[in-house]
């Protein structure tokens, strides 16, 4: 990746921290409004959910769980 910027996030629930690389144009993007999604679509989702809302990938499978995420509609569309 080009022109890279490093953060060290740690999970607000287990200490756990991870160190991300991230687009200086998706930090621009993002300053300006845009969804995570659009501003960091090359990390995955739980490295996109690390920086919202601080809680890591382990944390959000423990609490959450991970059965229906195949599908988007969830287990109740089948």
């Amino acid at each position: 990746m080009d022109n890279a910027i490093f953060q060290t996030v740690t999970c607000k629930f287990c200490g756990r921290k991870k160190e991300l690389a991230l687009s200086v144009s998706g930090v621009e993007k993002r300053k300006n409004g845009y969804k995570i999604q659009d501003c960091f679509p090359e990390l995955p989702a739980a490295d996109r959910e690390l920086l919202l809302s601080g809680m890591c990938g382990v944390c959000w499978d423990e609490t959450f769980g991970t059965e229906g995420l195949d599908d988007p509609l969830g287990p109740e569309s089948e």
